[in-house]
């Protein structure tokens, strides 16, 4: 009997998207918004990065909001605006829209940086979006008039790239059925992630079972690593494994059975 063990599978890294806005053009000595750099990595883990060429630090008299809208649809939250970060020279929190209006709610996940001025958040405090459009804004407690708009209409959207789940597996053997101490190989696999694309695997783990422990082990990433791409092996009494580094149309010789 024989399994496999997937150690990953090829994909595109985490996602990065920059978006920018006019300079200059903040009304009344409020923060110019220049820049957001938004950005997750495959544990869900999103960060937002602002450029603010007219200060290094947030001002006693600053606030800066982030507006969100984590599922994209227009009919949630206040006109599509499910969460937003508030955040001060001192402090950044998450809100939340309850039906009538915003209040502070627990983010564990929420930290901030660089004078405030970068928030990373899990996704798991945004109701675990994997897209959301948003908008960012600024403006003076001491001036109701002052203030920029990022962007200046609308808003920018966001794509989060996660890492991928596994739905089926299938794999080819020939022949089949591999029997103990015959020759066989594995001749190809499937993998249908939840998305419904088909990828590759980067690593893969045969173990053969003999009804004992026996078992092989290579990674496959498209080339002979080790020896060659035929091999007979016998159980290794010691770690009742052995290892062979070849591509996935590696044959071999299984152990005897018991």
């Amino acid at each position: 009997m024989s399994g496999l063990l997937l150690l990953g599978v090829d994909g595109a890294g985490a996602a990065t998207a920059t978006f920018t806005d006019a300079q200059g053009d903040a009304v009344g000595g409020a923060a110019d918004l220049a820049q957001v750099v938004v950005s997750n990595d495959f544990d869900g883990n999103i960060t937002f990065a602002l450029t603010i060429p007219n200060r290094s630090s947030f001002t006693s008299d600053d606030f800066v909001v982030i507006l969100l809208n984590v599922d994209r649809n227009a009919s949630t939250g206040n006109n599509g605006v499910d969460y937003g970060f508030f955040i001060t020279a001192t402090r950044a929190d998450l809100l939340q829209w309850n039906g009538t209006t915003f209040v502070r709610v627990l983010a564990p996940t929420l930290t901030a940086s660089n004078n405030n001025m970068t928030l990373t958040i899990n996704r798991s405090d945004l109701a675990k979006t994997t897209a959301f459009s948003f908008g960012v804004a600024s403006g003076l407690d001491s001036n109701p008039a002052a203030g920029d708009s990022a962007p200046d209409t609308g808003g920018w959207t966001f794509d989060l790239d996660l890492k991928p789940t596994l739905d089926t597996l299938a794999a080819r053997y020939s022949p089949a059925k591999p029997k103990a101490g015959k020759v066989f190989r594995l001749a190809g696999t499937t993998l249908r992630l939840d998305d419904g694309t088909t990828v590759k695997a980067d690593s893969i783990t045969c173990a053969i079972d003999r009804g004992g422990s026996a078992g092989l082990v290579w990674t496959d990433q498209g080339r002979v690593l080790h020896g060659p791409t035929h091999i007979s092996y016998g159980c290794n009494t010691s770690q009742q494994s052995a290892l062979a580094g070849a591509n996935q149309r590696l044959s071999c010789k299984g152990p005897a059975g018991p």
